[in-house]
């Protein structure tokens, strides 16, 4: 798998949208989750990408608005 800070790295040259989805945020996860850590870790690159962190609704909003 890419790392993320590859996938932020991409929407940033290219101002695109990456959208974050997982079912659980959970230590021992399924196969759709996230550890806790893991999450944290990929929001913390983000942030420091300089990228707009929005909830989903919010971003919808941006282009309606």
């Amino acid at each position: 798998a890419r790392p993320a800070q590859d996938w932020i790295a991409e929407a940033m040259e290219a101002r695109a949208w990456l959208i974050f989805l997982t079912h659980e945020v959970e230590p021992d996860h399924g196969p759709f989750g996230i550890s806790p850590k893991a999450l944290a870790d990929r929001a913390e690159s983000a942030t420091r990408s300089g990228a707009r962190i929005l909830p989903i609704g919010e971003a919808l909003d941006l282009g309606t608005g």
